[in-house]
């Protein structure tokens, strides 16, 4: 599944949605990218902002506590393809800052509070939010739009750098390296790429497996 900076957000929906269908009893679900092999060395404004890395899930059912997934929203935008790009003939990344900030901010914040309101949430009652690490500023403009409360983010921007689609779970990963959530917690995944790309989910940590289905038909 390729899908840009959203690719291990896009994946995670779709695992969880074949465990949640029944389709699959276990998923292992891995992201991986090596952007800064694409990035011209003299190239000050990108190379500061990447890292590569890889990230690898196994997810699987379980009897009795599971995580549901509550509401999901995702989409593409073709218009924007040209923001974020490897020209033909070219080995070195063309990138616009200015309309990526722009997509990533305004609708990174729209699907992300869909994602809320289709889950029946307001911001308030969010106890964990992992979003694509693109940058701090984008991180903080998220937080600005959506209200959310800044010490509830997971932010690793600072020792990974943007690592595109394994971003949201190498972050997933250094959150439950702290520790399981409390059963019933509500964690808004979010994430934004070239494509252009986007997607967002609300998940409800460690309940009832007789309770996983989503809030929605979808």
């Amino acid at each position: 599944m390729n899908a840009a900076c959203s690719g291990g957000a896009i994946g995670l929906l779709a695992a969880l949605s074949f465990l949640a269908a029944g389709t699959f009893e276990r998923v292992l679900l891995v992201a991986t990218d090596t952007t800064t092999r694409h990035l011209a060395v003299d190239d000050e404004r990108t190379r500061i902002l990447f890292g590569d890395g890889a990230a690898a899930f196994l997810i699987e059912r379980d009897a009795h506590r599971s995580i549901a997934l509550r509401s999901w929203v995702a989409g593409s935008d073709g218009s924007g393809a040209t923001f974020f790009h490897i020209p033909v003939g070219d080995a070195a990344v063309s990138m616009h800052g200015r309309q990526l900030f722009r997509f990533a901010a305004g609708r990174g914040a729209e699907a992300l509070q869909a994602a809320c309101s289709q889950a029946g949430l307001t911001p308030a009652t969010i106890d964990r939010v992992v979003v694509h690490q693109a940058n701090l500023r984008i991180v903080e403009a998220l937080q600005q739009r959506t209200g959310i409360a800044a010490d509830k983010w997971i932010v690793n921007i600072g020792t990974v750098g943007n690592t595109a689609a394994p971003s949201v779970l190498i972050a997933l990963a250094d959150m439950l390296r702290t520790g399981a959530p409390a059963d019933g917690a509500r964690i808004l995944i979010g994430a934004f790429g070239a494509g252009l790309t986007w997607c967002a989910d609300v998940l409800e940590w460690g309940v009832a497996a007789a309770a996983m289905r989503p809030a929605r038909d979808a």
